[in-house]
């Protein structure tokens, strides 16, 4: 009503810093440069959080954060930790993924700790890795017949190959939405 934003906890999120720095204006500051010449100006209840790719990390350099690096998850047990606790929150409230699990394989809860494992390693912090081959699992798209994982995509390529293949099955069913997606990607 009076035209000014509260003063609570607010967060403003920026992911993809590094991404801005490939569009980086002729003058004046880019992203990062605006972010770290401005910060001490923000208002206490004003938080930053950014995310940049390893391979560019330098452009935070100069940025006053705390930072958590999620690709190397040798360092940092918390993305670890995080990543076994999502799994095990999305098994605990989607029965369907445990019971797929469970019931073909008549395996027990190791098979839950050998895939949490499993899918812990090869996410490398990716949440959208366990998502995506959680989902599979779900759905039915990828069958788990024993404790090898050999079936498991290995990467988000993989996962996205599949489910392209899964999604056209031929080449009929691809050619009629071929020009759709040419143009949209």
């Amino acid at each position: 009503s009076t035209g000014k934003i509260p003063a609570t906890l607010c967060i403003i999120v920026v992911d993809g810093l590094c991404e801005a720095e490939q569009h980086r204006p002729d003058c004046g500051d880019t992203l990062a440069s605006f972010v770290t010449k401005h910060l001490n100006q923000f208002p206490s209840w004003l938080k930053i959080v950014c995310t940049v790719r390893s391979s560019m990390v330098d452009i935070s350099r100069l940025m006053p954060f705390y930072k958590i690096c999620l690709d190397s998850t040798g360092a940092d047990e918390r993305p670890i930790k995080d990543l076994s606790d999502y799994i095990a929150s999305c098994m605990k409230a989607n029965p369907k993924i445990f019971s797929k699990i469970h019931n073909r394989n008549k395996i027990k809860k190791s098979l839950t700790t050998k895939l949490t494992s499993f899918l812990v390693s090869r996410a490398n912090g990716s949440f959208l890795y366990v998502k995506l081959v959680l989902d599979l699992i779900e759905r039915g798209s990828l069958v788990i017949k024993s404790g090898s994982f050999k079936v498991l995509p290995q990467n988000l390529s993989e996962i996205y190959h599949l489910g392209f293949n899964l999604k056209f099955s031929s080449s009929h069913s691809f050619d009629q939405v071929s020009d759709i997606l040419s143009i949209s990607l």
